[in-house]
């Protein structure tokens, strides 16, 4: 008896051994798979280098994208040491109508920093971009930018339609372990076996964007004019109906022309999705939506990188003045949108059938339902004071993922 146990103490001892020696080879084949140093910039996300302004009736902002591709500072400025959280996300998350220091991602970045948290947050927010978008930013920049935590701002409604990929089965607890223990080493098997492209292997780098205040304004009034000669009967009638203002606004190139576009072409969209058994945001755009964050998440788990998804509380759902500015650009609304579950529980949906934490905040912004300045009136996106909102709300999540 006692020389099975002493065999079973060197077996044990042994597998120790063996377990602790590949945790250290794997550290030492970050030497490789790090090796070759990155390019003086990438188009992560935008042309990098560009810079755009932007001016409506409603707000100014001006738009810098440094040298990596995202609107944010400049990755080398990022703090040795600090928690790494990416932002993934559309319009909102960009920051669309305020400066970069006003947007959620970066308030969210001061608000941990105040608690003690050694964190940067990494705005990777466009403009018009979705789920499938978002999978595609996240496999090119998680392996350049090294993230602790990779946040997917959902957009409710906007985000939860479209046509199903093939759907790939959520990483099971066993390739969950193994990254988290042997990341390094398997980055490195697969790009030697060309499954994973290296962080140097990405696409050209397009010249800078630039363009100042008048030029965008030019750029959507000729857009809002084609709109215009493609509407149908119907819609040009519905176009008609809108009060002087809204399409004043829309002509002159001071109010985004896909908003009218939509609004005037499906002006019951967003109040279909907040009755029950009617949402839009069906089995298929649910499934859509559930592969683009599996995607993430492999692209995190391969990296050593947590995930959490949140909701971004569309105006329409949680607030009476934007609820009726979305009622002037044409859409239909009821009341009833302002207390629906719908919007956020088709997104909850996705994101456990891909296995991946899930935060709402739409129940906090509607205890500020009355507050007319969290949304900008006929634009939609958040105001400063509605991104610091937003911040302070999912700060809880945010740390609880970071296991504060």
């Amino acid at each position: 008896m006692r020389r099975w146990l002493v065999n079973l103490g060197l077996l044990g001892a042994g597998i120790a051994v063996a377990f602790g020696i590949s945790v250290a080879a794997d550290r030492a084949a970050a030497l490789w798979v790090d090796a070759n140093p990155l390019p003086a910039s990438l188009e992560l996300v935008f042309p990098p280098g560009s810079e755009m302004v932007y001016a409506t009736g409603e707000f100014q902002y001006t738009v810098r994208i440094n040298r990596y591709g995202y609107r944010d500072v400049d990755p080398l400025a990022i703090p040795r040491g600090a928690y790494r959280i990416l932002a993934l996300g559309d319009s909102f998350t960009y920051g669309f109508g305020v400066e970069a220091e006003q947007t959620w991602p970066k308030q969210l970045e001061a608000i941990l920093r105040a608690r003690g948290c050694h964190a940067a947050v990494i705005n990777l927010g466009k403009p018009g971009a979705d789920p499938a978008f978002y999978a595609e930013i996240a496999e090119r920049a998680i392996p350049v930018l090294k993230p602790n935590l990779v946040v997917t701002a959902l957009l409710q409604t906007d985000d939860m339609i479209g046509d199903p990929p093939r759907i790939n089965p959520a990483p099971s607890w066993i390739v969950l372990a193994a990254n988290r223990l042997w990341p390094h080493l398997l980055q490195y098997v697969q790009e030697r076996r060309g499954v994973l492209k290296p962080a140097t292997a990405l696409q050209p780098v397009r010249p800078p964007l630039k363009a100042d205040a008048e030029k965008n304004r030019s750029d959507q009034a000729g857009a809002a004019q084609q709109v215009l000669e493609k509407m149908k009967p119907a819609q040009r009638a519905r176009y008609e109906s809108l009060d002087p203002e809204v399409r004043q606004a829309f002509e002159t190139g001071n109010l985004n022309p896909f908003v009218i576009n939509v609004a005037t072409e499906y002006p019951g969209l967003l109040r279909d999705a907040a009755i029950p058994g009617e949402t839009h945001a069906n089995t298929s755009a649910i499934g859509a939506v559930a592969a683009h964050l599996i995607r993430i998440h492999e692209a995190a788990i391969q990296n050593g990188a947590k995930v959490l998804a949140v909701s971004v509380p569309l105006g329409a759902y949680a607030n009476e003045a934007a609820l009726e500015g979305y009622r002037r650009l044409g859409y239909v609304c009821d009341p009833a949108m302002l207390t629906s579950d719908e919007p956020d529980e088709a997104i909850r949906a996705a994101c456990n059938r891909a296995e991946i934490p899930f935060a709402a905040v739409t129940q906090a912004f509607r205890e500020h339902r009355t507050e007319s300045d969290l949304y900008y009136a006929l634009d939609g996106h958040f105001t400063p004071k509605g991104h610091r909102l937003f911040a302070e709300q999912i700060a809880p999540a945010i740390l609880q993922a970071m296991g504060r």
